[in-house]
């Protein structure tokens, strides 16, 4: 922006900018010597204001003011500075700035235009799959939202050839509710830590499916507005697009029960080439017996730590000194039993998973094993069959056959 500002002191002048005007009283006069209505571009920028008080000293400064948010560091000197935020919305915006001397205002109106370049406008009708995590290990109390069409599939993974906008924010007003978290109020803007109003963009992104893969795509800059019944983003992505995202509906989503299983449905599964790591415990909470804590993965890459689909964690109870796991176990607490699974308060109103559960990448589903049998199983190829049919705390049966290879070590 160009300035050229002229300074004239007199006995009875002080002026700011240039000279035009129109505001008079019978001793000193304010006056506005440029424009009063000033337009903006969406990327907002610095603006200035010029005026002129007849009559007055070279001490003598008016007042400016305004109510719009957007509109910041005002700064009065030989002319009035100030800074128009910029406007990520799809509307024009009005506010103003009172330029004020003794009993005289004169209203500058500060316009602004909306965006212009949005790519893609989608509109979510779900927020299935948020959680809220708290602020055990952040700033801020965390929340993390999943905005998509058609939410999470009834084993809680990702339907293929669709879409989801994640979001991970942080507040400083924390959940409350058994049945509803509500998403508190505000802005959220990209940025790398944890305290309340950022935007997280380790853990935010936009998400394209397949069939059978995925394709994340993070944020160079990204702004989430929540309202108690509207939740508006922009976005813009690495790869150049801007995206706006809107969902509209209450602010809150279904909290999972802590402690109990998640499922809606029967689960169902068949995994051809998983994963596992057994991990030898020895007399952990059973003496006399040698516990085996057995971790299965639908998809695990062991170099970058990434998991996808069902996983499983199964506590076997063998007898002392016995590393064949091959067998059939029952819920039970001796030789022969896989544990019952069951949640721990550590205090925190968190809940910590023990002994044998279901649960998907993520956590967004989960289910604690409280009966039915556990089979398993290896070939001469030293691939393991692991055949379950289990009943979860609310009723409903986690059933299928798991294949796959995998590695013991002691604890």
């Amino acid at each position: 922006m160009k300035r050229l500002i002229t300074f004239i002191i007199a006995a009875f002048l002080f002026v700011g900018c240039s000279t035009k005007g129109e505001h008079q009283d019978n001793t000193k006069s304010l006056m506005i010597t440029g424009s009063t209505s000033l337009w903006f571009d969406a990327d907002g920028d610095l603006g200035e204001i010029c005026y002129e008080i007849k009559g007055a000293s070279a001490t003598d400064l008016p007042t400016a003011t305004t109510e719009n948010e957007w509109i910041t560091d005002i700064s009065v000197g030989s002319s009035i500075t100030f800074v128009v935020d910029e406007n990520i919305s799809m509307a024009d915006r009005l506010g103003e700035i009172v330029v004020s001397f003794n009993e005289q205002s004169i209203k500058v109106s500060i316009k602004q235009h909306a965006i212009q370049n949005i790519t893609q406008t989608f509109y979510a009708s779900t927020l299935d799959g948020s959680r809220y995590f708290g602020n055990e290990e952040s700033e801020g109390y965390n929340y993390y939202l999943v905005l998509s069409e058609l939410g999470m599939t009834p084993e809680g993974n990702l339907y293929g050839e669709t879409v989801y906008y994640y979001f991970d924010i942080y507040s400083d007003t924390p959940a409350t509710g058994r049945e509803y978290y509500t998403i508190p109020e505000g802005e959220y803007n990209l940025g790398d830590g944890t305290q309340s109003g950022v935007l997280n963009s380790e853990y935010s992104c936009y998400t394209v499916t397949g069939y059978s893969t995925y394709e994340d795509i993070f944020f160079t800059k990204a702004r989430l507005k929540v309202s108690s019944d509207k939740l508006e983003g922009f976005l813009w992505l690495k790869n150049g697009e801007v995206h706006r995202v809107l969902y509209y509906g209450a602010n809150e989503f279904v909290v999972p029960l802590e402690g109990h299983s998640t499922l809606r449905d029967d689960h169902n599964f068949n995994i051809e080439n998983g994963v596992f790591a057994g991990i030898w415990l020895g007399e952990w909470g059973y003496y006399g017996l040698n516990t085996c804590q057995l971790y299965l993965f639908e998809y695990l890459d062991e170099v970058t730590g990434e998991e996808r689909g069902d996983q499983f964690q199964i506590d076997i109870l063998l007898d002392w000194g016995v590393k064949d796991i091959c067998g059939t176990y029952t819920a039970g607490s001796d030789v022969g039993c896989f544990i019952p699974g069951w949640a721990e308060d550590n205090g925190d109103g968190q809940y910590v998973q023990n002994n044998t559960w279901y649960m998907t990448a993520g956590y967004i589903y989960f289910a604690p094993l409280e009966s039915g049998k556990v089979v398993i199983e290896k070939d001469e190829n030293d691939i393991y069959t692991f055949k379950i049919d289990c009943i979860d705390d609310k009723g409903y049966k986690v059933s299928g056959t798991f294949k796959g290879v995998g590695k013991f070590t002691e604890y």
